[in-house]
């Protein structure tokens, strides 16, 4: 029987590690698509902007969100901004 993949030890990380983990990858996405797009095209940029990187960023907002108050429930961390 092969081992699920909840039985991997799981590797403890600090939530200010996680967070500047997510902001550089949200940072350098941003970064590309700015790079990638010029700005002198007429077609509209919206709608690739809110999905590529509005969208998963809320996604991302949400998850860390979740962690903390995780956190703070479970007594981990307390008063996290």
């Amino acid at each position: 029987i092969k081992k699920s993949h909840a039985s991997k030890p799981q590797e403890w990380r600090s939530l200010q590690e996680i967070v500047a983990t997510v902001n550089c990858e949200s940072r350098d996405k941003l970064f590309s698509f700015i790079q990638k797009t010029p700005l002198d095209t007429v077609e509209d940029r919206r709608k690739p902007f809110m999905l590529n990187i509005l969208v998963p960023q809320r996604q991302l907002y949400l998850k860390l969100k979740t962690l903390v108050n995780w956190s703070e429930n479970a007594d981990v961390i307390r008063h996290c901004e």
